[in-house]
């Protein structure tokens, strides 16, 4: 089971907790900002919205079809966190229903993490999180260690295995022991994670739609109403910082290229405003839209995908992600393919050449 960013498949694999400020005492709280840094296979990460710093490694990442991974692994800490939290993600396959996830640093002891007991999905419905006696014993195995395989059972009844590097690792955590000025504390896991310290408090839980979002919409988009769209969810409402709220409404349903618009709400400002994304055509250059095909949101990486698809099959078009940066999206990386070929669905979004940013000679 495939989901990859571009497309609403992986909104419903992951669970749409969103980001927010910590809820925490001036005293104890420190912003740390947004910082990003890479280290080997390793990306260490903070986010000023949350105060969480995490590291993470990714196994086949494929920015040429817009894939996240197939499967990540993460070692994160709140500001104010008293231990490690150590997490798998799995987007390849689908653990099956009370399996163990058997992990095991080089030749050292396997471990093993029931799901649903000490492999716990928290915050997100794929992102398992090792809790318990034996994430205590993994964290300094991931520290010396030079590779973590894991094999865990699926939901078709075979098998699956695959192997993260952890060079880096080491030198990823100093870092964030820089930032939150935690260094030479213990390096301790297993505590179950409070989804409030990773993720941020809730967005606010609406099923109404803002009249005032409602009377822009009609007047800026070229979208058809949202009270005439036959769809079962017209809109999503993402909090993208602690004063910012994303939403993203249908134009008008498709089966190959579902569009939508974008918005963005600034609680201080009390003002939305229509977010226009870059486009590309072979024939035309580039140019601004208003719609996005395909549109999804990530809301633990906080990017924003588009596919517009150039037939049925998504072998050709093109494909866009905008990473949200302090109070807008930057874009990241666009692909564009415009020859269309008979490839089957499984192909769609496969070895598209990047455009922007532009490879270096």
């Amino acid at each position: 089971m495939r989901s990859i960013i571009l497309g609403p498949s992986l909104s419903r694999l992951i669970i749409a907790i969103v980001a927010g400020l910590i809820l925490c005492s001036p005293a104890t709280a420190k912003t740390v900002g947004v910082q990003a840094t890479e280290y080997k296979e390793w990306i260490a990460n903070c986010q000023a919205h949350t105060n969480y710093c995490y590291a993470v490694t990714y196994i086949n990442p494929d920015a040429s079809s817009g894939s996240i991974a197939d499967y990540w692994l993460s070692v994160g800490r709140s500001i104010t966190g008293k231990q490690w939290e150590i997490s798998i993600t799995t987007i390849q396959e689908e653990p099956a229903d009370g399996t163990e996830f058997l992990v095991q640093a080089d030749d050292g002891e396997q471990l093993s993490f029931t799901l649903g007991e000490n492999a716990k999905a928290i915050g997100s419905a794929n992102a398992f999180y090792l809790i318990g006696d034996q994430a205590s014993t993994l964290l300094p195995d991931l520290l010396s260690g030079t590779r973590l395989n894991v094999e865990f059972g699926m939901a078709t009844g075979t098998n699956e295995t695959f192997s993260f590097s952890l060079a880096g690792l080491k030198a990823a955590l100093l870092w964030i022991d820089k930032i939150q000025d935690r260094k030479g504390e213990p390096r301790t896991a297993g505590m179950e994670p409070d989804p409030d310290q990773i993720f941020g408090v809730l967005a606010p839980s609406t099923d109404v739609l803002p009249g005032e979002l409602l009377a822009y919409h009609s007047l800026k988009s070229s979208c058809k109403p949202i009270n005439s769209l036959s769809v079962e969810r017209s809109w999503e409402l993402h909090q993208v910082s602690y004063d910012s709220y994303l939403y993203i409404l249908s134009c008008w349903p498709n089966d190959t290229n579902p569009a939508s618009s974008v918005y963005v709400y600034n609680k201080n400002y009390k003002h939305y405003s229509l977010r226009l994304f870059v486009d590309y055509r072979e024939n035309g250059g580039w140019s601004g839209a208003n719609i996005l095909y395909n549109a999804s949101f990530d809301p633990i990486t906080q990017t924003l995908s588009s596919f517009h698809k150039g037939n049925d099959s998504g072998d050709c078009g093109t494909i866009g992600n905008w990473v949200w940066q302090d109070y807008d999206f930057k874009l990241n990386a666009f692909f564009a393919k415009p020859e269309c070929g008979e490839r089957s669905n499984s192909q769609a979004g496969k070895d598209f050449p990047q455009i922007y940013p532009a490879a270096s000679n």
